[in-house]
């Protein structure tokens, strides 16, 4: 329907939503702007909307003099940083909390209110579409923005819905991403951003990534079914009183992320509000948000919320965990986003007798975290009898207030037992609501309820979460060890075996596992299992990290240790508690500032390890969102099982699934832990590996039917000539019609993703070659242009890992050897002989090279400037003399196939150096311009020396840039760069380089600087695709 588009299928329908179910105010943004009918700006640069500020202003707080309103404007505008995170973060400060100024002729200070958070109707709430921006050197046009008293606090940017490339990832990618880095002044006020296109709408943070944009949903899907997402979400979010709500309570910081609530999170934490102020017998009830949904923000949201609470009368807070690691990552959640100015001393509870102070007879008020441990009754160590005496015949009355509030994270799991009944003689009055991110047991929900209450709001599931893309899903495949081990059957012999020992004795043997950990241990055992393991990491078809569970630290070190032997192997890290000597210098257990790096490094994709091998530790309270891949090799049974397996459920990038590999057959037990939820509440959390293999094949058989030229036997032959026209064919075959192209497109890029599921299984294996032929398909589709090219951007990784090394020979080879059975060089006789006959083709044969080669210099060099502009140059100038008549097809073609070569060996030659990528591209340009570095006779005339000294500046030069371009946003701030310069220049004088001469040469490093740690690359790309799509 080519008479619907952008504005009329998407913008103008949220307009009239806003206007007339939420009662908004509209201008058009010309009407508003310095040239229109009711100007509201005195230039185009202007970005808030001062006549209206000052209007809402005197309503809410009385008359505001001129002087007292300029007062307010300049806190409002002034930027304290110059990081766009810190000045976004003052301002959600300033309309949180308001601003102080200084009455006019007194010496006592006002307090001024931006938005009145209690009088929804006391503010104004005005929408603009198009409205232009623009300065000297840039100009944008927003579709829509929200003003709220003035304040361009929300950005609208909205697609076609009938047009397959007007994606919401273009739109976040070029309009949202675009904005941020042209007028980031924009962007100071902003606190929600919304990418729609009538059928689908997603909500996202200034700082949040495209993976982090959230659909908006009611709970109870109250909305008739002819209701658009779009629809859905503007009137849910931007209802005058939910705006104000999360504006005030739902918007927070953690360190440079800024984190806007999900739908889930907000109707829970609202029911629970009210339940707590209702709450008459002491359980609030149990809020169940699956694993990876963000139940912690969810705990922080409340208790911001528990906080400004007038009916709650200042409460005290305890936040109860019973794990360390819990412990330490709730508060830290905490202590980042809510509390940043408090020492984590003043929070967390040390010992039983700090617990107990910070409670006992507190008035009001307080935020504290504790592990449920701490309410044990005192007791003493008698060393001489080796017993433990209690001190205490129960434990003490610590306060009786009623407006004391007890979060318990993971409720159901030991909050039945005394420690339990200790905290609650402890605070007998206190109101109880428990967190959950697992599933609860049909035995343990009667207690659960009798302790916490009843459900709040509806569950959160696992395919509630895997529906908003909260989390990914997660497949299981069981691999065989060579001991298979029934560890159900070993476990009841064992039982056997002990039962006529006494109880006391009988948990000693438990303890210790009896004869499981020593077959789990059996050192032939864990070399097979480590051999497959590595084997199924290298050939995975998907990036991310790995994590390993061994049964004991024992059986850690003995992974780690042989892994590492491995020709091949990951990188190995460890992470397991203990005070063996050996071990500790060994580097196997860690203090804790090296196991916080550690933890942190793990987090991050591009840092070492790529495999963390654990027993205990990381396993609960520990989010690595890279983490694709757990292989268990530990009996784990019920909860605990859960939230190791959920360790791989983490959204990251273009992460399609996690993956479960089961060396020690836990399918039994997964079962039996699935057979103990509540029926209402079992969900499909694990996806038998089966499912993925019967889905794979039905997308390969629906891709076959449809594209019948697809012959494969065809690709085989070895022959590229006849490889070219084949291709052609089947090309011209999907692109017979738009629909079957896009429905190509889509079934192929599925089938992609469920062979990377699959990989690297035989059942893969043996589709890998035709899987690999239509992947090449697919993406000749989309370098075609046809296709939006932001599908392509945000499926790199997986795209890099999809194309096999047989097709993946090189950018060069594709062409010419895409059939894969065997690598053939462009400067064979094979293929220049083929080149020779096709006559009628050699101008393809010319222009596809071209292509091949600027495409592989542009992924190969795109944040190297010296080797992409050298390449590109000896290119042009042998395409030039082509078009020129100086050199026939033979010979420029011949020129081309050398120039691949050339770029081919270039990996080989910086790796023979010693260098990253990174440090690659800085030594060729001080390599380039050595003139201006080598003073020294001596130097110039040695080889060898002017190699070393040039590799050592570029050592220094990289690994100084990293560390200070980790601050955000530092392309944008003149004054960090100047200081940037100036320490450059005093770097290279200290390797003898003259002033003069290093100012020259740092000019150049910055500009290198900003392709390797900066944006530059990605902005050049984003202006020739814009380029060649307006030309």
């Amino acid at each position: 329907m080519k008479f619907i588009n952008e504005d009329i299928g998407s913008e103008q329908p949220a307009i009239q939503i806003f206007k007339d179910k939420l009662g908004y105010n509209y201008n058009h943004g010309f009407d508003i702007s310095p040239l229109g009918k009711t100007p509201l700006r005195t230039n185009f640069d202007e970005v808030i909307l001062v006549p209206l500020l000052k209007d809402a202003l005197v309503k809410i707080n009385g008359d505001i003099t001129d002087k007292e309103f300029e007062e307010v404007y300049y806190q409002i505008t002034r930027t304290p940083s110059t990081s766009l995170v810190q000045n976004n973060k003052h301002f959600l400060d300033l309309i949180k909390r308001g601003v102080i100024i200084n009455e006019e002729n007194s010496e006592e200070s006002r307090h001024i209110k931006l938005i009145d958070f209690n009088n929804p109707s006391n503010n104004d709430y005005m929408i603009s579409n198009q409205f232009t921006i623009k300065n000297t050197e840039n100009n944008i046009r927003p579709d829509l923005i929200v003003f709220l008293n003035g304040l361009p606090i929300s950005i609208l940017e909205f697609k076609n819905p009938n047009d397959e490339n007007a994606t919401l990832y273009t739109g976040y990618k070029k309009n949202i991403q675009k904005y941020k880095k042209l007028f980031p002044e924009l962007f100071y006020y902003n606190q929600i951003n919304i990418l729609a296109d009538d059928n689908n709408a997603l909500s996202g943070s200034m700082t949040a990534t495209f993976s982090y944009y959230f659909p908006w949903r009611t709970m109870e899907r109250k909305y008739p079914s002819n209701h658009s997402e779009q629809e859905i979400l503007i009137r849910e979010m931007f209802n005058k009183e939910t705006l104000l709500d999360i504006l005030d309570n739902f918007i927070v910081f953690e360190d440079d992320s800024k984190i806007l609530t999900m739908y889930q999170q907000y109707y829970t934490v609202n029911e629970a509000l009210n339940k707590t102020i209702t709450d008459r017998d002491g359980r609030i009830g149990v809020v169940w948000h699956t694993q990876g949904s963000g139940k912690s923000f969810s705990m922080v949201f409340y208790v911001n919320k528990l906080r400004k609470c007038p009916e709650l009368e200042v409460p005290t807070i305890l936040i109860v965990t019973d794990r360390d690691e819990l412990d330490d990552q709730i508060t830290k959640t905490f202590s980042k986003s809510l509390f940043s100015k408090f020492k984590d001393s003043d929070l967390r509870a040390k010992s039983i007798t700090d617990l107990r102070k910070k409670l006992e007879n507190l008035p009001q008020g307080g935020v504290f975290f504790t592990l449920i441990q701490k309410f044990q009754q005192l007791r003493n160590y008698d060393r001489k009898n080796k017993k433990v005496k209690i001190l205490e015949k129960e434990h003490p009355l610590l306060n009786n207030r009623k407006n004391i509030i007890v979060i318990v994270d993971e409720a159901h799991r030991t909050q039945y037992n005394k420690m339990h009944r200790n905290m609650k003689r402890a605070l007998p009055n206190a109101h109880f609501i428990g967190f959950t991110g697992t599933p609860i047991e049909v035995d343990a929900e009667r207690d659960t309820r009798s302790t916490f209450g009843d459900f709040i709001g509806v569950p959160y599931t696992v395919t509630d979460s895997e529906k908003d893309k909260n989390t990914v899903p997660i497949f299981y495949d069981g691999r065989k060890a060579e001991l298979n081990i029934d560890t159900k059957e070993l476990d009841k012999l064992f039982e056997d075996y002990i039962k006529n020992y006494k109880e006391e004795e009988k948990e000693k043997f438990r303890r210790k596992w009896g004869k499981l950990e020593v077959l789990l241990g059996d050192s032939k055992r864990i070399k097979a299992i480590a051999k497959d393991l590595v084997f199924h990491f290298n050939n995975r078809k998907i990036k991310g990290k790995a994590m390993l569970v061994a049964v004991n630290r024992k059986t850690a070190v003995k992974y780690k240790e042989i892994i590492e032997k491995i020709p091949g192997a990951p990188s190995v890290g460890i992470v397991i508690s203990g005070n063996e000597k050996k071990w500790k210098e060994k580097g196997y257990i860690h203090d804790p500032k090296d196991l916080i790096k550690i933890r942190d490094d793990f987090k991050e994709l591009e840092k070492e390890p790529e495999l963390m091998i654990v027993c205990d530790m990381l396993l609960t309270g520990y989010s690595a969102s890279c983490l694709t891949t757990l292989y268990l090799d530990k009996p784990m049974k019920n909860h605990t099982l859960f939230q190791a397996v959920a360790r791989v459920n983490r959204v990251f990038k273009d992460k399609p699934s996690g993956l479960i590999v089961d060396y020690i057959g836990m399918a039994d037990r997964i079962n039996e832990a699935l057979d103990k939820y509540s029926k209402k509440n079992r969900t499909d959390m694990l996806k038998q590996i089966e499912v993925a293999i019967e889905l794979m094949n039905r997308r390969y058989g629906q891709i076959l039917k449809k594209v019948p030229s697809l012959e494969f036997k065809e690709w085989e032959t070895g022959d590229s000539l006849l490889l070219s026209r084949v291709r052609k064919k089947v090309l011209n075959d999907i692109l017979k019609s738009k629909k079957n192209k896009m429905e190509f497109l889509k079934e192929s890029l599925e089938l992609k993703k469920l062979f990377a599921i699959v990989s690297p299984r035989k059942e893969a294996l043996s589709i890998e070659f035709e899987v690999d032929v239509i992947e090449s398909l697919r993406v000749s589709i989309l370098k075609m242009g046809s296709v939006n090219v932001g599908e392509v951007e945000i499926e790199d990784s997986v795209i890099e890992n999809l194309i096999s090394n047989k097709l993946k020979v090189d950018g060069i080879k594709d062409i010419v050897n895409i059939q894969g059975s065997k690598e053939v060089l462009l400067t064979s006789e094979e293929f220049m002989d083929s080149v020779k006959k096709d006559t009628k083709n050699e101008n393809l044969q010319v222009e596809l090279l071209k292509k091949i080669l600027n495409d592989e210099i542009r992924v190969r060099f795109m944040r190297n400037i010296v080797k992409n502009q050298s390449f590109k140059e000896k290119i042009n100038n042998a395409l030039s003399k082509y078009d020129s008549r100086y050199l026939t097809t033979a010979q420029v073609i011949q020129t081309l196939l050398e120039i691949g070569d050339e770029i081919k060996n270039t990996k080989t030659s910086y790796e023979s150096l010693g260098l990253s990528q990174k440090e690659e591209a800085f030594y060729d340009l001080l390599r380039e311009n050595k003139d201006f570095l080598l003073s020294k006779k001596s130097t110039k005339n040695n080889d060898d020396s002017e190699v070393k000294y040039l590799l050592n500046i570029a050592k220094e030069l990289t690994k100084y840039l990293q560390n200070k371009t980790n601050k955000i946003d530092w392309q944008d701030s003149e004054g960090f760069k100047k200081t940037l310069r100036s320490e450059l220049k005093d770097l290279l004088r200290k390797y003898g380089v003259k002033t003069k001469e290093a100012e020259k040469i740092v000019v150049l490093i910055m500009k290198q600087t900003e392709y390797t740690f900066g944006d530059a690359f990605e902005i050049q790309e984003l202006n020739e695709s814009i380029n060649l799509r307006t030309g």
